[in-house]
């Protein structure tokens, strides 16, 4: 493997994630040779996309990398799967349901909010509680509710397989801003798809 390529995979396994730009300065090469490099271990399956990032003024958004789950080499994803499956043997249970919510209330990491303070103070600490989870969250206003962003997936490596994940994350939202929301959008693998998961404010 070129010596350009194993240093970007160096920087992944150190710092997680990483756009063309940063591994450009940080490598002190071009965008275009960081980029072919990139598609190479990409389709090598050294790398995979995560999603994009917002480009500032004009540019188009760039492409989050991150180790695929064969370069990682370890075993918290398999780990994660199976402490899910044990719990969730029969999703369709409601202990099965109660499973979930009590991990999300877990994950959520603090007590219900307070509900007399407004649901946008609420929606702030929900997001700064999110993104020390790394899901590159935040909210925007829109004329018919709010709505809460996610750039990032944290279990990308396994959600296919336990897609009760994103049941986890609405109620982990709701516990975090006392609201319910309602996932619209989910975050795509592939190019095509969503680069993003869209969770709207549910109106009472």
């Amino acid at each position: 493997m070129q010596n350009t390529r194993q240093r970007i995979l160096n920087y992944l396994e150190n710092h997680h994630q990483a756009t063309a730009p940063e591994l450009s300065l940080i490598l002190d090469q071009t965008q275009a040779n960081i980029r072919h490099h990139l598609n190479v271990l990409e389709q090598d399956g050294h790398i995979e996309s995560i999603g994009q990032s917002q480009a500032q003024g004009r540019g188009r958004p760039t492409y989050i990398y991150m180790l695929s789950k064969t370069a990682q080499q370890n075993a918290l994803d398999e780990l994660a799967s199976a402490l899910l499956k044990t719990f969730q043997e029969d999703k369709a249970s409601p202990k099965s349901r109660h499973n979930i919510r009590k991990i999300a209330k877990h994950m959520a990491g603090r007590k219900q909010p307070e509900t007399k303070k407004s649901i946008t103070i609420q929606l702030g600490k929900a997001v700064q509680r999110l993104n020390e989870l790394n899901y590159k969250a935040h909210w925007e206003a829109h004329a018919t509710a709010p709505q809460i962003i996610f750039e990032r997936c944290p279990y990308a490596q396994i959600i296919n397989r336990h897609p009760e994940l994103c049941a986890m994350d609405s109620h982990m939202l709701s516990h975090l801003t006392g609201a319910t929301f309602v996932q619209k959008e989910k975050i795509s693998r592939t190019r095509q798809g969503p680069t993003h998961c869209r969770f709207v404010l549910k109106e009472v």
